[in-house]
């Protein structure tokens, strides 16, 4: 034999007791632990797998073991007989330790691990139905959505409003609110769903909103629900208050209005009030100015300085 196939022979002698000699250890640690845990299911299974891991190595080694021992001492006529045999040698111990295996399950612990399933299954569809009994009792709209913007569950008031199709397959939140076909971010609509979940606050903010009655002006309250210590989803309160906006903004507008009366009221009484106080000074001037004229009577040079201030104080007046 050269060097090389000595080499070959050496490596696959190796490895094939190595495969033997690991498969061997984790049987019997999977024996011990399920001889301290029989009542484990789970535990019996991983036993069976790694017996026939086990076995399997033995067969599949102890032939490559067999069949190297044949060909270095000059048997390969032996070998070349036997080797037809040694597939079917790891069908038959397969199906062997599987029918032993089959064999020596407890029907009780199978009965009682099937008992468990259905009881679980019927607690989580009653703990899903309460659930979906307590969201439609809100008489608010409401959406539980997920982080993907999936829209989890609507209820009924939710699925009136937005006409959420009754269909299989995912509905988006932002496709229902604002009947955009990607997330309202991408839209430059700010949202708050997103951080909603990653800073697991509640968050309120105002969307407008398409809804089978046209667009409507929303509160929004997003409230993070939490399911075995993580935000699970977050349930998107929806207020309609586009009448309190609309009344809102009818009411500003008026008061808008009366001020601006009143301003123009109160600025027609002042100048009202500052011409009937000049026109009172006026008059003060113009009377005396003629009083003033009536004694100068005579006085040419007096009057007519006093002349120009009777005829600006009539000007003023006017």
């Amino acid at each position: 034999m050269s060097i090389s196939t000595v080499a070959i022979v050496i490596t696959d002698l190796v490895f094939s007791t190595l495969a033997i000699i690991l498969t061997v250890t984790s049987t019997v640690v999977m024996a011990d632990i399920y001889r301290k845990n029989r009542e484990v299911l789970f535990f019996r299974y991983l036993l069976f797998m790694s017996t026939s891991l086990c076995i399997f190595a033995l067969s599949k080694g102890g032939g490559h073991i067999l069949r190297n021992i044949l060909m270095y001492t000059d048997n390969e006529q032996t070998w070349q007989r036997l080797s037809p045999f040694t597939g079917s040698i790891n069908t038959i111990v397969f199906v062997v330790l599987g029918i032993i295996f089959l064999l020596n399950l407890d029907a009780r612990t199978l009965s009682k691990a099937f008992t468990e399933i259905k009881v679980r299954t019927r607690r989580i569809t009653k703990e899903l139905q309460f659930k979906a009994s307590v969201l439609n009792a809100l008489e608010l709209p409401a959406l539980a959505v997920g982080p993907d913007y999936r829209i989890i569950e609507a209820n009924t008031a939710a699925r009136h409003t937005f006409n959420i199709p009754q269909k299989e397959g995912p509905v988006y939140c932002y496709s229902v609110t604002h009947g955009l076909d990607r997330p309202c971010e991408e839209e430059g609509i700010p949202c708050l769903l997103k951080k909603t979940f990653n800073e697991q606050k509640t968050y309120k903010t105002i969307h407008r909103h398409h809804t089978v009655e046209g667009e409507k002006i929303h509160h929004v309250i997003y409230n993070p629900i939490f399911m075995e210590g993580r935000c699970h989803c977050v349930l998107e309160t929806i207020i309609d208050i586009t009448e309190d906006v609309q009344r809102e903004k009818f009411v500003r507008k008026r008061l808008k209005e009366i001020f601006e009366q009143r301003k123009s009221a109160a600025l027609r009484s002042l100048v009202s009030g500052v011409a009937h106080e000049f026109n009172n000074i006026l008059a003060g001037i113009f009377g005396n100015a003629e009083i003033l004229k009536m004694k100068t009577e005579g006085m040419p040079e007096l009057q007519k300085h006093i002349t120009p201030i009777m005829e600006s104080a009539e000007k003023a007046a006017d």
